[in-house]
């Protein structure tokens, strides 16, 4: 059973808002746990190591757990995950930002393909998203990664309730 969830937003203050409505959405079904950045208060780029920390920290003692992270907040529950620091069993994905991982020399294929056999991974990607669309997600990872596109051509991800679905439906499907 998957009672805590933990949700990570992107690179932007834009989050702030997204990871508000996010918490609530989920709140009613799970213990819901939530990780504000640091740069988020000056717009600069997220400190992996930084953030890393209060990750670890925020997973510290949890079993069987969750992990819906949007944008770069996946990038660094992924690399997390790659150094052994944190075990979710399942990570959700909100918007691969494929065109952010290229610019900052991030080996996304390599960190996810690593850590596939650690835990359940879904991606959920928008079909003309910015960022990478579905059909470029597909061809760097191929069919080893579960992809569910989604509507869309925006980075946002605020159609909550549809990635709600989506995600208590990958979870139910990996409980069994």
């Amino acid at each position: 059973m998957h009672n805590d969830i933990i949700i990570l937003g992107g690179n932007t203050s834009n989050n702030i808002k997204w990871l508000r409505q996010m918490v609530n959405v989920y709140k009613k079904n799970y213990n819901v746990f939530s990780l504000f950045f640091d740069n988020w208060e000056d717009n600069s780029m997220i400190d992996f190591e930084k953030e890393g920390k209060k990750l670890r920290q925020l997973c510290k003692g949890k079993k069987n757990y969750v992990i819906i992270a949007k944008s770069a907040g996946a990038v660094l529950a992924a690399i997390e995950i790659e150094k052994n620091n944190i075990t979710p069993s399942i990570f959700v994905v909100l918007g691969l930002p494929l065109k952010f991982t290229f610019e900052n020399r991030i080996k996304i294929k390599e960190i996810l393909n690593n850590i596939n056999n650690r835990c359940k991974i879904l991606i959920i990607q928008q079909k003309f998203d910015p960022q990478g669309s579905v059909k470029e997600v597909f061809d760097l990872l191929g069919k080893n990664i579960r992809i569910k596109p989604i509507n869309g051509n925006k980075h946002t991800y605020a159609n909550f309730l549809l990635i709600k679905k989506e995600v208590d439906l990958f979870i139910e499907s990996s409980s069994l």
